[in-house]
Protein backbone atom coordinates (compact mmCIF):
# COMPACT_ATOMS: atom_id res chain seq x y z
CA UNK A 1 0.00 0.00 0.00
CA UNK A 2 1.53 3.29 -0.78
CA UNK A 3 1.97 6.18 1.83
CA UNK A 4 -0.10 9.14 1.63
CA UNK A 5 2.76 11.04 -0.13
CA UNK A 6 3.48 8.00 -2.35
CA UNK A 7 -0.18 8.58 -3.90
CA UNK A 8 -0.30 12.22 -3.95
CA UNK A 9 3.32 11.70 -6.21
CA UNK A 10 1.49 9.17 -8.21
CA UNK A 11 -1.64 11.02 -8.56
CA UNK A 12 0.77 14.20 -9.61
CA UNK A 13 2.72 12.52 -11.64
CA UNK A 14 -0.07 10.77 -13.19
CA UNK A 15 -2.50 14.21 -13.80
CA UNK A 16 0.76 15.37 -15.49
CA UNK A 17 1.02 13.05 -17.54
CA UNK A 18 -2.94 13.19 -18.83
CA UNK A 19 -2.30 16.75 -19.44
CA UNK A 20 0.17 16.68 -22.05
CA UNK A 21 -1.17 13.74 -23.26
CA UNK A 22 -4.32 15.98 -24.26
CA UNK A 23 -2.51 18.97 -25.22
CA UNK A 24 -0.06 17.83 -27.12
CA UNK A 25 -2.38 15.20 -29.01
CA UNK A 26 -3.74 17.54 -31.05
CA UNK A 27 -6.77 19.76 -32.16
CA UNK A 28 -9.60 19.83 -34.71
CA UNK A 29 -10.43 23.34 -36.41
CA UNK A 30 -13.71 23.40 -38.27
CA UNK A 31 -12.59 26.08 -40.81
CA UNK A 32 -15.25 26.98 -43.90
CA UNK A 33 -16.93 23.72 -42.45
CA UNK A 34 -14.46 21.28 -43.09
CA UNK A 35 -12.79 19.22 -40.02
CA UNK A 36 -9.10 20.21 -40.11
CA UNK A 37 -6.36 18.77 -37.89
CA UNK A 38 -3.58 20.01 -36.53
CA UNK A 39 -0.91 18.88 -34.74
CA UNK A 40 -0.63 20.11 -31.38
CA UNK A 41 3.37 19.19 -30.57
CA UNK A 42 5.43 21.82 -29.27
CA UNK A 43 7.36 21.68 -32.18
CA UNK A 44 4.06 22.54 -34.06
CA UNK A 45 3.29 24.90 -31.81
CA UNK A 46 6.56 27.00 -32.63
CA UNK A 47 5.70 26.17 -36.47
CA UNK A 48 1.98 27.85 -35.87
CA UNK A 49 3.04 31.04 -34.38
CA UNK A 50 6.03 31.48 -36.47
CA UNK A 51 2.90 31.19 -39.43
CA UNK A 52 1.19 33.73 -37.35
CA UNK A 53 3.52 36.07 -36.51
CA UNK A 54 4.66 36.15 -40.50
CA UNK A 55 0.73 36.51 -41.21
CA UNK A 56 0.43 39.99 -39.03
CA UNK A 57 3.77 41.38 -40.64
CA UNK A 58 3.79 43.47 -43.61
CA UNK A 59 2.75 42.22 -47.23
CA UNK A 60 1.42 38.69 -45.54
CA UNK A 61 0.50 35.90 -47.98
CA UNK A 62 -3.47 35.82 -48.51
CA UNK A 63 -3.20 32.16 -48.06
CA UNK A 64 -1.12 29.26 -46.05
CA UNK A 65 -0.05 25.81 -47.25
CA UNK A 66 -1.02 23.70 -44.33
CA UNK A 67 0.82 19.89 -44.00
CA UNK A 68 -1.97 18.13 -42.13
CA UNK A 69 -1.02 14.51 -42.66
CA UNK A 70 2.01 12.99 -44.26
CA UNK A 71 0.93 13.67 -47.57
CA UNK A 72 -1.89 15.55 -46.90
CA UNK A 73 -2.30 19.37 -46.91
CA UNK A 74 -4.86 22.58 -47.26
CA UNK A 75 -4.83 25.89 -48.17
CA UNK A 76 -5.93 27.98 -45.30
CA UNK A 77 -6.95 31.38 -45.73
CA UNK A 78 -4.43 33.83 -43.68
CA UNK A 79 -7.47 35.55 -41.58
CA UNK A 80 -8.86 31.52 -40.71
CA UNK A 81 -5.25 30.27 -39.91
CA UNK A 82 -5.21 33.39 -37.73
CA UNK A 83 -8.56 31.98 -35.84
CA UNK A 84 -7.81 28.32 -35.60
CA UNK A 85 -4.35 29.34 -33.84
CA UNK A 86 -6.09 31.20 -31.11
CA UNK A 87 -8.56 28.26 -31.04
CA UNK A 88 -5.43 25.73 -30.66
CA UNK A 89 -3.69 28.02 -28.23
CA UNK A 90 -6.95 28.27 -26.12
CA UNK A 91 -7.21 24.47 -26.33
CA UNK A 92 -3.54 23.98 -24.91
CA UNK A 93 -4.19 26.15 -22.12
CA UNK A 94 -7.35 25.06 -21.24
CA UNK A 95 -5.50 21.67 -20.30
CA UNK A 96 -2.91 23.80 -17.87
CA UNK A 97 -5.99 25.40 -16.14
CA UNK A 98 -7.63 21.70 -15.85
CA UNK A 99 -4.24 20.73 -14.97
CA UNK A 100 -4.13 23.34 -12.04
CA UNK A 101 -7.48 22.38 -10.67
CA UNK A 102 -6.38 18.95 -10.96
CA UNK A 103 -3.37 19.39 -8.52
CA UNK A 104 -5.66 21.99 -5.93
CA UNK A 105 -7.56 18.44 -5.63
CA UNK A 106 -4.83 16.22 -5.56
CA UNK A 107 -3.44 18.20 -2.45
CA UNK A 108 -6.52 19.04 -1.09
CA UNK A 109 -7.70 14.93 -0.72
CA UNK A 110 -10.55 15.43 -3.04
CA UNK A 111 -9.11 13.78 -5.77
CA UNK A 112 -7.86 10.26 -4.76
CA UNK A 113 -8.35 7.99 -7.64
CA UNK A 114 -6.61 7.97 -10.83
CA UNK A 115 -10.32 7.76 -12.29
CA UNK A 116 -10.68 11.02 -11.36
CA UNK A 117 -8.22 12.33 -12.92
CA UNK A 118 -8.83 10.38 -15.99
CA UNK A 119 -12.73 12.14 -16.02
CA UNK A 120 -11.35 15.58 -15.35
CA UNK A 121 -9.75 15.28 -18.86
CA UNK A 122 -12.43 13.36 -20.64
Amino acid sequence: MLSPLGLWCDLATYANAKQWAKASGGYVATINGAQVSFATSTESLALIAGKVARLQQTNPPASVQWQTGETTFVTIAAADFIAASIAIADFVQATFDKLATVMAGISAGTITMFSQIDAAFA
